[in-house]
């Protein structure tokens, strides 16, 4: 592909790279002096078109790019066009028509981008159009694999300001001399062109076409439209006015055509059984129309036809048709039954009421049971959704509820957690065994419950560790005062069938918000203080500070 602009020659070729061709060198692609989405080897370029403005238009297989000639401009990559684009129209009046690998025909408004698409429902085609032209008469030429069409600006202008329902568009193709009606692949560029005495010469499998829109005779000849005959389950229905057909017939096959002598293959159809089809049905030349289990009722079948130049007789041919019940299918029948069905349901509900009432009291009774059961099975899951079941203490999840409250609360509502951990909990389990460290932790739950304050939260957070939510007490006096009662409380034996354990316990301190704004900043700094008095020998408690170390509190040997 070959093209120029006010710099150079532009040359596209086979291997996806855009070069400039500029005083006998071949150059990279840059416009004024910077580089483009195609300088570099990437999306294949089919097509290039600079309108009058000097903006580059690029076909490529990633779609529409735009670089303008004024920096002002936006350029890039155009929305709704990413398709393989093979061809570039300008109408003159605003538009840029493109065609390549997507169905119809689309229309890009250079104003503001809008992306239109033109298919068979429309009235054009769903193949791929692999270029397009315009001739001097407003009308776009679109080569396809399925033929040539031509369609009116006017006509697209129409549909898109809903002054009409479709697109008229007349198709070329073998019946009108051409050898083949399928257009050249998207790589055969350039895929068509207009010369200076106005003819088309478009690319085809088998050669070149052209085609004279000034000389052209044009088939003006509105096709009269009949509808032949209606066969109901196979049998013909005669008619003379509206059809009537009798109950039980509920397959139809209509029979229609539309008198147009010059090329009578390519005359079109479209067909509504109106009360059935909730549109126009595109029937393209096929003459026959078929239903299936149709329901009793009235309709209207109507249909239209267009000649070989795409004129419609809009008018067309209909036939009314009525399709007549059963007995079982009528209203009457209906009514019937709605009343037999209404009496015997209220016999039925007369007996019933006798059986309801009679197992009312039988229900009630039952209900209430189940009830209390239920009510007293939440409380339990309750209980064990929120306690500790060994030492009955608030288990994590309560305490965390809890913890999110007090944190809640305003700023100056101040208040500390500790953190207790059992010194050597697992030398208690080793030596007397689980049942003796499951008593020490009951034990342990009870001191810490009688060390601190009833306004006090104590909680087993898991395993030997339990958390202390101590409101209002963050003050060094008060709080010296609850943990040394704490660490004293675990001088005094516990007594597990004869044997004696002692343990002592390790206590760390931290004080919100002073110490953390958040439950984990607080869990950490009074984790910290935690272990800080277990390297100071346990037994003991400490309170968090900055000076206090990091991760080297941590040691692997410290349980």
């Amino acid at each position: 592909m070959i093209s120029e602009d006010d710099e150079s020659l532009i040359v596209a070729n086979s291997e996806a790279r855009v070069f400039r061709f500029k005083d006998g060198k071949v150059l990279p692609f840059t416009v004024r002096g910077r580089t483009t989405p195609v300088s570099d080897p990437g999306p294949y370029t089919f097509t290039i078109y600079r309108d009058a403005s000097g903006t580059l238009w690029f076909g490529t297989t990633n779609g529409l790019l735009k670089l303008p000639s004024d920096d002002g401009v936006k350029g890039g990559w155009q929305a709704n066009t990413s398709f393989d684009l093979t061809s570039i129209f300008d109408d003159g009046r605003g538009s840029l028509w493109l065609g390549g690998r997507t169905r119809g025909l689309v229309r890009y408004r250079i104003s503001d981008g809008r992306v239109t698409r033109y298919t068979r429902r429309e009235g054009l085609f769903d193949g791929f159009a692999s270029h397009i032209l315009g001739d001097e008469k407003s009308k776009l030429w679109i080569s396809t694999e399925d033929g040539i069409y031509a369609v009116s600006l006017a006509d697209l202008n129409d549909f898109d300001a809903g002054r009409t329902r479709f697109v008229s568009s007349a198709r070329y193709g073998v019946a009108d001399g051409m050898k083949t009606a399928e257009a050249s692949d998207a790589a055969s560029q350039p895929a068509g062109c207009h010369t200076s005495d106005g003819k088309l010469w478009f690319t085809t499998k088998k050669g070149i076409v052209a085609v004279d829109p000034m000389h052209l005779t044009q088939n003006a000849l509105i096709p009269p439209v009949v509808v032949e005959s209606v066969i109901a389950n196979g049998v013909a229905q005669p008619w003379s006015g509206d059809l009537q057909i009798a109950p039980g017939n509920t397959s139809l096959e209509i029979y229609y055509t539309a008198l147009s002598l010059r090329i009578p293959g390519r005359v079109q159809f479209k067909y509504q059984l109106e009360g059935y089809d909730r549109g126009w049905v595109e029937a393209g030349s096929r003459r026959a129309a078929y239903y299936t289990k149709l329901p009793p009722g009235r309709y209207r079948f109507h249909v239209i036809a267009a000649n070989d130049d795409g004129v419609w007789n809009n008018d067309g041919a209909s036939v009314g048709i009525l399709l007549r019940p059963r007995f079982y299918q009528t209203e009457p029948f209906f009514f019937a039954c709605f009343v037999v069905v209404s009496l015997m349901a209220i016999a039925v509900n007369r007996l019933s009421t006798r059986l309801i009432r009679g197992r009312a009291d039988e229900l009630t009774r039952v209900v209430e049971e189940k009830t209390a059961e239920l009510r007293k099975s939440q409380r339990e899951l309750e209980l064990l959704a929120h306690f500790d079941p060994l030492t009955a203490l608030p288990n994590r999840r309560l305490f965390t509820e809890e913890f999110d409250r007090m944190c809640a609360r305003p700023r100056d509502n101040r208040f500390t957690l500790l953190l207790v951990d059992v010194d050597k909990f697992k030398v208690i389990n080793d030596t007397f065994g689980h049942d003796a460290g499951d008593a020490f932790l009951v034990a342990a739950a009870l001191r810490l419950e009688s060390a601190v304050r009833s306004t006090d939260r104590v909680a087993r957070l898991g395993g030997d560790e339990f958390g202390i939510l101590l409101p209002r007490t963050h003050e060094e006096t008060g709080l010296n005062k609850i943990c040394d009662r704490i660490v004293n409380s675990f001088s005094a034996a516990v007594d597990f069938k004869g044997a004696k354990i002692v343990a002592s316990v390790s206590v760390g301190a931290a004080v919100f918000p002073e110490h953390g704004d958040t439950q984990e900043k607080l869990y950490k700094c009074a984790d910290l203080a935690l272990y800080r008095a277990k390297r100071q020998g346990r037994n003991t408690w400490q309170r968090y500070s900055q000076e206090l170390p990091g991760e080297e509190l941590y040691p692997k040997e410290v349980c």
